[in-house]
């Protein structure tokens, strides 16, 4: 990480800066709405009893914790998007891609997360407050993770060309290129 900050970005190569900007974009606003959503009911522990007691309705309370969710996710996604934009420099277009697909990720996995954390939230605070059953934890990981990957399946084989164009080069395919890699595209025609 020390190199990162002070060379250009000609320094990586193209395939492994998508890689990072993409890392930046998408991974921190994901795994706070995983967790988040996991945590959101069950962090109450015995002192649930004062939402029975108050007047919100489930309904309420779900969309108020989803709300919450979203909005800090989407808090996480602006600050590492910038700052994946600074350090990486990406196309603008692979910026809109990147901030899109996050926004869906973060919806999606959101109510998938607080759907999971509701369903398993588990009050008890002896011997140490769990939050979560250990058993819906690891069905909400798998679930988020298929979730994930049908979100970003349209960019797999982008992802695979641009890692493995030695393998596959007919999959080259420039959609999100670098004005570098655009020229080395219009030099093979």
């Amino acid at each position: 990480m020390q190199s990162l900050g002070g060379q250009t970005s000609d320094a990586f190569p193209f395939s492994s800066e998508l890689y990072f900007t993409a890392l930046t974009f998408l991974l921190p606003a994901s795994v706070m709405v995983m967790s988040l959503g996991n945590f959101m009911i069950g962090e109450e522990g015995q002192a649930v009893w004062r939402i029975y007691a108050s007047p919100i309705s489930a309904r309420g309370l779900v969309k108020s914790k989803y709300f919450f969710i979203v909005l800090f996710a989407s808090i996480v996604l602006t600050i590492t998007g910038t700052l994946g934009s600074l350090v990486f420099h990406p196309s603008p277009l692979a910026i809109i891609v990147a901030s899109f697909e996050a926004v869906f990720l973060i919806f999606a996995l959101g109510i998938i997360s607080l759907t999971n954390g509701i369903v398993g939230a588990d009050f008890t605070e002896t011997p140490r407050p769990r939050m979560i059953r250990q058993s819906k934890a690891i069905l909400n990981l798998i679930a988020c993770a298929l979730a994930g990957v049908a979100i970003l399946a349209p960019f797999i084989p982008y992802f695979m060309s641009s890692t493995f164009s030695i393998i596959m080069p007919g999959l080259n395919i420039p959609f999100l290129n670098n004005p570098k890699e655009k020229e080395d595209v219009k030099l093979l025609h």
